[in-house]
């Protein structure tokens, strides 16, 4: 059953998770929480190199095309 948050009321979402709105959780409801979900973290990427970004930016095939045709036309004018 999927639950719909933002549909319910204040006190319909407390008693669904057996909490308080005043006092929140527990240390034990604490503890238990993070043995069945983990830390509320977001896991980082690495970050690209300015290197990466710069030459990924030639993986299109039209940008490929772009630059071979400016590469012919340069030599073509330069004859």
């Amino acid at each position: 059953m999927e639950n719909n948050w933002f549909n319910k009321s204040i006190e319909e979402v407390e008693s669904e998770l057996n909490t308080n709105i005043e006092n929140g959780l527990g240390e034990n409801e604490v503890n238990n929480a993070r043995n069945k979900y983990g830390y509320n973290e977001l896991k980082s990427k690495k970050k690209k190199s300015i290197i990466v970004k710069f030459f990924e930016q030639f993986k299109d095939f039209m940008i490929i095309v772009l630059i071979i045709s400016a590469i012919v036309s340069r030599n073509c004018w330069s004859s």
